[in-house]
């Protein structure tokens, strides 16, 4: 069995890529229970997930203390026990060693390297048709990045920060909300969360609010994807339609597609 590629970091940013991918803040919880990573030259990709919310995440090189790939290859993770043994190191750096077959372009085994200790993962998930991955952005963003589902960008954009979409989220959870308003109103970013008893209203920090009024409601998933965000976001949303999230770094891009709730 061949080496495919390796790839080093500290244990909780290794492990912070999975989370974000899988939207998993907690090992016991996954929203997603497997990811698909394209392990290329120039990138570690999560192809766009189909679904709600949809998926794509991407990753240059670095990103991590160090990334080589000599084969071009995909690897199916489960995000319990990795993100488990990421934690149960104690490590500042590991390494992440992935290889199989070369005849095949799926990674068969896959193996944290720590100072003290290994763990190996063999076989690794191999149900996958790696022939029918894309690996573009998901259809809903045009050729420059923007979120265009109805091909114009979409019309209403907010920026703001993960901490205030999660305690948007969290007010829905206190007023037992069926889901979670995300409004925009008289250009700000407004709460307005309401259950059969308690009502929750005011004005949401945003560094900028574009374009029309708003008023969608998404599900539970919107939760799990703020829980594993950290810093700026932009939100772009499409009234009485989907919302993207969207978080670029310099070496990281997240997308985040979600339906709304009807």
């Amino acid at each position: 069995m061949a080496e495919f590629a390796r790839l080093a970091g500290a244990p909780d940013r290794l492990a912070g890529l999975v989370g974000e991918t899988t939207l998993t803040p907690d090992a016991t919880d996954p929203y997603y229970e497997r990811v698909l990573f394209a392990l290329r030259e120039d990138a570690l990709t999560a192809p766009a997930r189909s679904g709600s919310p949809a998926v794509y995440t991407s990753y240059r090189p670095d990103h991590f203390d160090s990334y080589a790939v000599d084969r071009p290859s995909y690897v199916v993770l489960g995000a319990v026990p990795t993100l488990q043994w990421l934690d149960w190191l104690d490590d500042d750096r590991v390494e992440v060693v992935f290889g199989g077959d070369p005849g095949r372009q799926l990674v068969q085994w896959a193996e944290i390297r720590g100072r003290d200790h290994r763990m190996r993962a063999e076989p690794l998930p191999t149900d996958v048709a790696v022939e029918s991955v894309d690996l573009g952005m998901p259809a809903a963003f045009d050729d420059g990045g923007r979120f265009a589902p109805d091909g114009a960008p979409a019309p209403t954009r907010v920026e703001t920060d993960a901490a205030t979409l999660e305690r948007l989220v969290t007010a829905a959870e206190i007023v037992d909300s069926e889901g979670v308003p995300v409004v925009v109103e008289d250009g700000q970013f407004r709460l307005a969360v309401s259950g059969e008893v308690v009502a929750g209203t005011g004005t949401l920090s945003a560094r900028t609010v574009e374009g029309p009024d708003c008023r969608n409601w998404y599900g539970p998933e919107l939760g799990a994807l703020t829980r594993t965000l950290d810093g700026p976001i932009r939100l772009e949303i499409v009234s009485d339609g989907p919302m993207a999230v969207v978080q670029e770094a310099e070496a990281a891009t997240r997308r985040y597609v979600l339906d709304e709730r009807v």
